[in-house]
């Protein structure tokens, strides 16, 4: 059987035909078929970017919409700020829990688990840090805020109000206790935001922390000043048991260097809230003796500047520019007449208490006049002198301290009504205070204490700062007389550096007019016009003694009074040089005198004045001092 030969095997359709040339065992490379695997780095990487951009877009939604939560908490807190500022306290608690709700949603944007691995990222990693640090400060400070925001609702007129006589003890009991655990959580938040580290963010972000850091100090600092106030504030209205306080009013048309003769005085007593109005006494008529030494120790160095005055008449207990003297010797005058010991001594003048009616309304008293914040100075330091002009000086002394003594007690009625705005009142008072027209001092140190950095606080002699030379100008009137309703002071100071050694020299000159219209003079009545007879005086004129404190370490160069030369004679008080310099006014004129004094050390500091308050508005002003005018030592 014939065998056939096996055939070649068969080429795919599509294989290349061998050429002639090539061999018969050759077989053509076959090119591979190309894969669709990647390799695992590339989709590592492709991975990596893919999350970057899902972690970037995520962080960046969520830090967007936390500024936009933090940007509408914050239009709320601005409209809160316009609100406090304004008096208006109703509503806090429900205002601040809807800035929380906006606090709340921005926190918890910012504490996002991918947020927090954001944060390890360079260039973006610090200023997500310190985003999500400010948001939680920011949160936590509007918690810490919540018992404020309580209080505020609690601090409404109608509740700080007084009914049937009594002030409300609730709302102080109250603040006695959030305001001071408020200024610890706020001083621990404070100490947080110090340790927030903005280094190397974005501008916005540093400008973000300042922005808080400013908030937080004043909102701290405000709470830190207030916490000794407000815990002694439920005391001092008779929470522990009754309280006496005497009121002393300043007669500023016959002026002294506090703001005018203590002439007149109320006796008020406060338990648990209940007000109580006891006497008014004058000054005169025998209810205080003129004594031949001082009812309270006095420092040696002063005797020879008010000597036979301070300390021995209640009345000239203002002559000292030391409310805390004045107080003192009030106390003592009155725990002497009456036994009763003194819990605080409060100082108003006829500003003050135009102030104090301007917040409560006008009153209307037995004469039938309507008195209020328009016309109490003109009626009581002026118009009554001359309405109650008999010539008989006892009778017309009554009828003046009735008008005096009506008023007060018709004040005081309005005041214990509660038919005003508290709030309108504190700023009224604190206005005074500033002012240097209305004060308070405690003879218990800790209560004291509590007000010693606020305008309220009896202050002492004037104090120079690192900033400023202070002179102290203080009047007293020498004539007996009323006649200090129609003076306008001004004080004009001039500074040049004056020596070798770039000591600097200070001038203070005191202009004081008199503004009364000679023609009108002889129409006053005696107790308007004093004891000019006696004085050698035409009528109507007035005469001051001008008492310079000079800065301590301070040296006089020369004084003046109207142009004529005064001897370099000084007394001395608290470590201060003092010159007394006598000067008369006429009707109708203006007198001047003034000082010059050099600083003990080199340096460029400015001059300010203290100067007793008046009736008529005091002017300020500023020259260039030429040192040719100057007589250096």
């Amino acid at each position: 059987m014939a065998h056939s030969r096996p055939s070649a095997p068969s080429q795919p359709a599509h294989a290349r035909p061998r050429t002639a040339t090539e061999p018969a065992h050759y077989r053509p490379l076959r090119a591979k078929p190309r894969s669709n695997k990647r390799p695992v780095g590339y989709l590592l990487a492709l991975a990596l970017v893919g999350g970057a951009l899902f972690a970037a877009t995520w962080v960046g939604a969520r830090a967007w919409f936390a500024k936009g939560e933090l940007e509408q908490a914050q239009a709320m807190v601005t409209s809160v700020k316009d609100r406090l500022t304004a008096g208006e306290y109703g509503g806090l608690r429900d205002t601040f829990a809807a800035v929380q709700v906006h606090t709340v949603k921005a926190r918890g944007l910012t504490e996002d688990p991918l947020w927090s691995l954001t944060e390890h990222v360079p260039v973006l990693g610090p200023n997500l840090r310190a985003l999500r640090q400010l948001t939680a400060v920011v949160d936590d400070t509007m918690t810490a805020a919540q018992p404020l925001a309580d209080l505020g609702n609690q601090l409404t007129p109608a509740s700080l109000a007084p009914k049937d006589g009594a002030i409300p003890l609730a709302p102080f009991e109250t603040a006695a206790t959030a305001v001071p655990a408020a200024a610890t959580d706020f001083a621990a938040i404070q100490a947080r935001l110090a340790d927030v580290s903005t280094a190397g963010t974005l501008s916005q972000v540093r400008a973000a922390k300042t922005t808080l850091v400013d908030l937080l100090d004043t909102a701290t600092s405000a709470l830190e000043q207030a916490t000794p106030i407000v815990q002694q504030l439920p005391a001092l209205l008779g929470a522990n048991g009754p309280r006496t306080y005497v009121v002393m009013f300043l007669n500023s048309a016959e002026l002294r260097a506090l703001g005018g003769t203590a002439l007149s005085f109320a006796e008020i007593s406060v338990d648990h809230g209940a007000i109580e109005f006891k006497r008014t006494v004058p000054a005169g008529n025998g209810n205080f003796p003129i004594r031949k030494t001082p009812v309270i120790p006095l420092p040696d160095d002063v005797e020879s500047i008010y000597s036979g005055t301070l300390g021995q008449f209640i009345a000239n207990a203002t002559v000292r520019p030391d409310a805390v003297t004045a107080a003192k010797i009030v106390d003592a005058e009155w725990q002497a007449k009456y036994g009763t010991p003194v819990d605080g001594v409060i100082s108003m003048d006829g500003g003050a208490l135009s102030l104090l009616l301007q917040a409560v309304g006008p009153v209307k008293i037995s004469t039938g006049d309507v008195v209020s914040a328009d016309n109490v100075q003109k009626l009581l330091l002026n118009e009554v002198y001359q309405r109650y002009n008999t010539g008989i000086s006892a009778v017309d002394n009554a009828a003046q301290n009735k008008v005096y003594a009506d008023t007060v007690s018709a004040t005081f009625a309005k005041l214990t009504s509660g038919s005003f705005d508290p709030i309108t009142l504190v700023d009224s008072m604190s206005t005074a205070a500033k002012q240097h027209r209305f004060s308070v001092w405690f003879p218990n140190d800790q209560e004291e204490s509590a007000i010693a950095d606020t305008p309220f606080a009896a202050r002492g002699l004037p104090t120079s700062t690192s900033s400023a030379d202070v002179v102290g100008v203080y009047l007293k009137n020498a004539s007996w007389s009323k006649l200090d309703y129609y003076l306008k002071p001004a004080i004009t100071t001039a500074t040049a550096a004056c020596t070798a050694d770039g000591r600097e020299v200070h001038r203070v000159t005191l202009s004081l007019t008199n503004t009364l219209k000679p023609a009108e003079a002889p129409g006053l009545s005696p107790s308007i016009v004093g004891g000019w007879e006696r004085l050698g005086l035409t009528k109507g004129e007035q005469q001051y003694v001008v008492y310079f404190y000079l800065p301590k370490g301070a040296t006089l160069l020369s004084g003046r009074s109207n142009e004529t030369q005064q001897d370099l004679l000084v007394g001395h008080d608290g470590g201060h040089d003092v010159k007394a310099i006598w000067v008369k006014v006429p009707p109708g004129a203006t007198s001047t005198v003034s000082v010059d004094m050099l600083m003990a050390n080199p340096g460029d500091k400015p001059v300010t004045t203290d100067v007793t308050p008046t009736i008529q508005p005091l002017t300020t002003g500023t020259e260039q001092l030429d040192c040719s005018t100057v007589t250096l030592p």
